[in-house]
């Protein structure tokens, strides 16, 4: 009973034509409180004995809440329901975390329904209108419009970027894997379609994070000394000689964007690379970065609480200038305490793990966290890694 309440709220927070129905807003509310209920029935539930992640994540959503409540009244609390529900899917795994493969039904169900939201936004953005994506996340009588029509926005985008490196992954091994053959065509499937929307999306930011994220799995696929040099060695080439690099590739790739959303933010960035100060799209990111920066200096220790001015474009600045450095602290525990929990229990699964934090940092760094990427992140995730660990032949020891 309470997979189907965790099912309905992974459905719910992927399927952009559920996320403005009243009703479905409300049987998520029942379903996250139906599950909360049915682990107080549970023996040694977490409501009872919590982690320590469950812990900080209620006393850093109870803070939140306050000083909103305070400041906005219920709105205050309303603001803040895309943060609330992704937290749910981390007292869920904490709940499960000595055995996160009974969330196996779940995952697969993901895997199931997602891909009619990616067909759907691909066909989308292909035939019918390319900026579709940004669209959605507007606010608005269009952006609800096209969210009915089932395309999704920046969630759906950076939510996939999470769960593609695990993905290749249960793609990669999916032969030594104990699952079905229709399991392994879903995997195959979700990967492709994922790829596809990422790549097609629009989003600038959300390819990068891929080919880093990609990049780091592939060069530490398999944790090692030679390995690691590389990485570092690419790292300290890249921290020093980007400029170089970042225009040759740029240049080299920029007519083959012609047409797109991508073709602008390239010249955007060549011109931020040419001229010294940050131009057009990426100037208002920048900024919006630098106030957030500056608002943190200012109140280092509290912060500001309001959210009004806050540049709302990097969840990890916004969190550290609106709460101060010790909520700060604690939500960047919250984003990267997944995948150091996973470190080193298998080599097989210490290139995902690594390129998980790559792009937990890239992602929460540069724009705002959702519902859907707290489902990709403590749920998705975990059971991947799961399935990779201990649902292969042979089985897999957990140290190597």
């Amino acid at each position: 009973m309470q997979n189907i309440a965790i099912a309905y709220v992974a459905l719910w927070v992927t399927s952009p034509a559920m996320a403005y129905g009243t009703l479905f807003r409300a049987l998520a509310l029942l379903a996250v409180a139906g599950w909360f209920f049915l682990e107080l029935l549970r023996p040694n539930n977490l409501l009872l004995r919590p982690s320590v992640p469950a812990l900080i994540a209620t006393v850093y959503i109870v803070y939140i809440a306050v000083i909103d409540y305070l400041q906005y009244g219920g709105a205050g609390l309303i603001q803040n329901f895309q943060l609330f529900i992704a937290f749910y899917f981390l007292y869920v795994i904490e709940s499960r975390r000595n055995n996160v493969e009974s969330l196996r039904p779940v995952f697969w169900w993901v895997l199931l329904t997602l891909p009619i939201t990616y067909i759907k936004t691909i066909y989308t953005l292909w035939f019918v209108n390319g900026h579709a994506m940004r669209l959605a996340v507007r606010s608005g009588d269009t952006a609800m419009q096209i969210a009915q029509e089932g395309v999704g926005g920046y969630g759906l985008a950076y939510s996939t970027v999470i769960m593609v490196p695990a993905l290749v992954m249960l793609f990669k091994y999916s032969n030594q894997m104990t699952i079905k053959w229709w399991q392994k065509l879903l995997i195959a499937a979700n990967l492709v379609l994922a790829v596809t929307l990422v790549l097609s999306s629009g989003f600038t930011i959300a390819v990068l994070t891929l080919i880093a994220t990609l990049g780091t799995l592939v060069i530490l696929a398999k944790v090692t000394l030679a390995r690691a040099l590389l990485a570092t060695f690419l790292a300290a080439l890249l921290l020093i000689g980007y400029k170089p690099v970042l225009q040759t590739s740029l240049t080299a790739i920029q007519p083959l964007t012609q047409g797109t959303n991508y073709f602008i933010k390239i010249r955007d960035v060549l011109e931020t690379l040419e001229q010294g100060e940050a131009q057009g799209t990426a100037s208002d990111r920048i900024v919006r970065w630098e106030r957030s920066a500056k608002i943190f200096l200012e109140h280092p220790i509290l912060g500001v609480w309001s959210n009004r001015d806050i540049g709302k474009h990097s969840e990890i600045l916004d969190t550290f200038a609106r709460l101060g450095i010790f909520f700060g602290v604690i939500f960047v525990y919250l984003m990267i305490y997944i995948p150091i929990r996973y470190l080193g229990i298998s080599m097989r699964t210490n290139g995902l793990v690594l390129a998980s934090l790559v792009c937990m940092a890239a992602v929460t760094f540069m724009n705002n966290f959702v519902a859907s990427q707290g489902m990709a992140l403590f749920l998705f995730l975990p059971v991947s890694i799961a399935l990779l660990t201990y649902n292969t032949m042979p089985r897999i020891k957990n140290i190597e």
